[in-house]
């Protein structure tokens, strides 16, 4: 240009005649602007080939007139095809979909989507193919396209992104989960995953069949609302230290109420999962139901007490079975001298009086040997078919009378009641016991004693705690006597140690009143249960096998006095010295002849040699070398109708039990006094008389 500017001009020149001459015609039309247009369209196609070429996604362009005519890098590399291998989009269908079927879904699928996006000018939306390799392997792509021209028949850019990875990562992710979730629904653990922000996510059904809820009413629940009361603050604590992050897990027994209201226990583990920031971001919970297992384990701890309390009532049994044979045997002497000297002595003697006292005191003594004995079960009743409501509303009057004013019986007894086998006055002895150690529980506070008789069902009869350790119930249903109390109540070990003779919280010395409840409740085959607390009183319960029929009453054969001869001659056998002078004394003293004899095997010799004068036997039981049994076995095959008497300081019951081939006419208990001596010759002798 003038200014020195180059431009680009397009010249088209011919040949022409100008005034007849010939001439040059040129026609320049200033192209500059053109040149750099094109200039600038060859950069940014070259600009696109590039980033087209450089992309990681494989992209295709063509037109609708020319074929496919661009296939960028990643195109070829992905799928192995070259512009060399497909022209035309029919040679693309053909070789990426050889199954027909699919082919003309995806054709089909694709040209309609690409002129919804032609025509209305919105977005090409996506879609998920499965492309054939050039190597034959498949691919699953996700498809688009895009119209480069806005003509309907113009080019446009085909872009197929490889999620094969991806397909095969989410289909692993789903057997992932579905592994997951059958490991989950079938665990026997229960399992709840929670979130701090979001509350209950899952909860498996395991964990429904232990808490009895379906899992839609779980997540409308709080972990407090199934809590135990007693274990939440334990929980809550770990909890929030898990939260705070001074722990990552922790483990508890934890107990549950279950939807009906009953406990479970479990095993209760709990761990989470942390954000970056330390943050909890989930929380697992697993419960694992231990219920039976602690009941096995408490059963198997009940059963070990049981045995224990079996052991020691055994132990115990033997040594106040013992104690209470050698300690009759004493007495017997103690008594027997006492009641000689006794008649020896003129009526209003003072020496007289205090041989009285002696013997007052010795009596105690022998009660309490037969407290004892009670105590084993081991004496003798006399049981007839009673209401227990009506016995129990006869001893209210003296119940309250031996009680203090500040104490107060309140009586909830139905009339008519439950009908009951018992003995009468061991009845009467039970009711004393109990309110006695009711009313001393109460001390220092107004006493409130319950007394109420009712019927019970066998499940109603609780296991713990109930004595003695042996019973089991057998019935269907018990008569039931209540003593309650608003005491101070009892530990769980002391309650194990209650029914021990002389077993006592207040002094040395009581203990026997319980001991003794125990002894009557075994004898009477029934069963006793405590409930007390520290502080929340105490409740003593008696199951009764209930009694249906009326048992006959049994009339005692009359005695008659035998009168065969004027001197009746007694063999005493003893191998205790002074029992047996004293036995020797006392029946002299009355009138009898009396041989004694040291042994079993002596007195045999006795009956050989004085047999036609020994009229009876008075024979202890407990001897060395031949026992009473022994020796009234041999005495027997001497003279087959001899009257014998076995004596015993231990009970008659217990002497009696078992099977004997021979049996004595009359048992007499240690200690005894003349009258009581007479009456068992005379029963021994009357047994033999034939009228």
């Amino acid at each position: 240009k003038k200014d020195g500017t180059p431009i680009e001009v397009e010249v088209n020149a011919r040949q022409v005649l100008w005034d007849g001459k010939p001439a040059m015609m040129s026609l320049c039309r200033d192209i500059t602007e053109r040149k750099k247009a094109a200039e600038q369209l060859r950069k940014n196609e070259a600009r696109l080939r590039t980033i087209l070429n450089v992309s990681p996604v494989p992209m295709a362009m063509n037109d609708d007139h020319h074929g496919i005519n661009f296939l960028n890098q990643a195109f070829t590399k992905t799928f192995g095809y070259t512009t060399e291998d497909i022209h035309t989009l029919e040679d693309w269908w053909l070789k990426a979909y050889p199954d027909p079927e699919y082919r003309k879904w995806v054709i089909d699928t694709w040209q309609t989507e690409l002129l919804r996006a032609k025509g209305t000018g919105e977005d090409f939306s996506p879609m998920e193919v499965m492309v054939r390799c050039k190597n034959g392997m498949n691919k699953t792509m996700l498809a688009a396209a895009a119209p480069i021209t806005s003509s309907l028949d113009g080019d446009h850019l085909a872009v197929l992104y490889d999620i094969t990875e991806r397909k095969r990562a989410e289909e692993a992710l789903r057997d992932s989960e579905a592994r997951f979730r059958s490991y989950f629904d079938l665990h026997l653990h229960g399992i709840a995953i929670t979130s701090p922000e979001k509350g209950w996510l899952q909860v498996n059904d395991r964990i429904s069949s232990i808490l009895g809820y379906t899992r839609e009413e779980i997540l409308q629940l709080t972990w407090a609302e199934m809590t135990h009361p007693d274990d939440l603050a334990a929980d809550v604590g770990q909890f929030e230290r898990l939260l705070a992050g001074e722990i990552d897990q922790y483990q508890m027994e934890k107990r549950f109420i279950r939807k009906n209201g009953s406990v479970v226990c479990t095993n209760l583990a709990v761990g989470c999962t942390r954000r970056a920031d330390g943050k909890v971001d989930y929380i697992v919970a697993l419960i694992d139901d231990i219920t039976e297992r602690k009941q096995a384990q408490e059963g198997k701890e009940r059963l070990e007490a049981q045995n224990r309390q079996l052991q020691k009532a055994e132990s115990l049994g033997r040594m106040a079975g013992a104690v209470a044979h050698h300690f009759n045997n004493q007495l017997q002497t103690v008594m027997g001298n006492l009641e000689l000297a006794m008649l020896s002595l003129p009526n209003g003697s003072d020496t007289n009086e205090l041989l009285c006292s002696a013997m007052q005191a010795a009596g105690r003594a022998a009660n309490v040997s037969s407290l004892m004995l009670t105590y084993l079960g081991q004496t003798i009743t006399q049981r007839q078919t009673l209401d227990l409501s009506e016995a129990c509303e006869r001893n209210i009057a003296m119940l309250e009378a031996l009680l203090p004013k500040s104490v107060a019986i309140e009586a909830e007894i139905s009339q008519p009641g439950p009908s009951i086998l018992a003995d009468m006055h061991q009845l009467q002895q039970v009711l004393i016991n109990l309110v006695s150690n009711a009313w001393e529980a109460c001390e220092g506070i107004p006493g409130k004693i319950g007394i109420s008789v009712g019927q019970v069902s066998v499940s109603e009869i609780p296991e713990q705690h109930r004595f003695p350790v042996e019973w089991a119930p057998r019935h269907d249903t018990y008569a039931c006597l209540s003593v309650k109390d608003n005491g101070c109540g009892i530990t769980d070990g002391h309650i194990e140690q209650l029914f021990d003779p002389f077993f006592s919280s207040k002094f040395t010395g009581r203990g026997m009143g319980l001991a003794v409840v125990l002894g009557i409740v075994r004898t009477h085959e029934a069963g006793i249960t405590v409930e007390s607390a520290p502080g929340r009183g105490s409740a003593f319960r008696l199951y009764f096998p209930i009694e249906i029929s009326t048992p006959k009453k049994q009339s005692l054969p009359s005695i008659i006095v035998h009168e065969k001869s004027p001197v009746i001659t007694l063999l005493v056998v003893d191998d205790e010295d002074m029992v047996r002078e004293v036995a020797v004394t006392l029946l002299t003293r009355i009138g009898f002849s009396v041989i004694p004899a040291k042994n079993g095997q002596e007195a045999i010799n006795l009956l050989i040699e004085h047999g036609e004068n020994i009229s009876c036997v008075l024979c202890d039981v407990s001897m060395p070398h031949m026992d009473g049994w022994e020796t009234l076995s041999e005495l027997r095959k001497v003279t087959p109708n001899l009257p014998v008497i076995l004596a015993s300081g231990y009970a008659e019951e217990q002497i009696m039990d078992g099977v004997h081939s021979v049996m004595p006419d009359a048992f007499l208990s240690k200690p005894y006094r003349i009258e009581q001596l007479s009456q068992a010759i005379q029963k021994a002798m009357n047994a033999n008389t034939v009228v």
